[in-house]
């Protein structure tokens, strides 16, 4: 691989979780969080699960659409620069809602 893509902060999984993920490129980057957009009881059985525990072994900390309903990620550019990862089912409450400071 070319480029420096160590130790990103988060990935956007491709293919809905699909089994066919590089397991290279998951242990180059280690992402911090992982998000999957998937549909729940699809037809297809993703997020695969190997790639679930592949994710894991990483360290990631798994969003998925299907669990954890919407996912908005934002930033904030102040002297801390926060991130924000907001899922409608942890923060009980529509994610449009939020309120950004």
């Amino acid at each position: 691989m070319r480029g420096n893509l160590s130790a990103i902060d988060i990935l956007k999984v491709a293919h809905h979780g699909s089994r066919f993920q590089d397991q290279e490129f998951l242990q180059t980057t280690q992402p911090k969080v992982a998000l999957i957009s998937v549909g729940s009881g699809n037809s297809y059985g993703h997020p695969d699960p190997a790639l679930i525990d592949s994710l894991g072994e990483v360290g990631s900390d798994v969003r998925r659409t299907d669990l954890h309903g919407p996912i908005a990620v934002g930033w904030r550019f102040d002297g801390g620069l926060k991130r924000y990862i907001f899922t409608m089912r942890e923060m009980r409450k529509e994610w449009w809602r939020v309120q950004w400071r």
